[in-house]
């Protein structure tokens, strides 16, 4: 089977698989603004960030993540987005 990948955004979080690797960037306050990494064959519950470790990993992923955000013309909020604001 040959490795697809793919990408997501909305609200500002943005996300790139390819194969079993995933990277995620979640937007505060529901994150730390920073691209995590995860290898979803070994830690399914994308438990354990390994963006130090696996830095080259990191870096071709978010290239990735890039070229996919310029072909599809993806336009980051402005502001931070209360997607999941409790109610009040």
């Amino acid at each position: 089977m040959p490795n697809r990948s793919f990408g997501a955004e909305l609200f500002g979080i943005r996300a790139y698989r390819s194969g079993d690797w995933k990277i995620v960037k979640l937007p505060p306050p529901y994150g730390s603004d920073q691209w995590q990494l995860c290898n979803l064959a070994t830690d399914p519950g994308e438990t354990v960030d390994l963006a130090k470790k696996e830095k080259k990993k990191l870096k071709t992923l978010v290239a990735h993540w890039e070229a996919y955000a310029k072909a599809n013309d993806v336009v980051e909020p402005s502001r931070p987005v209360s997607y999941a604001k409790p109610p009040e």
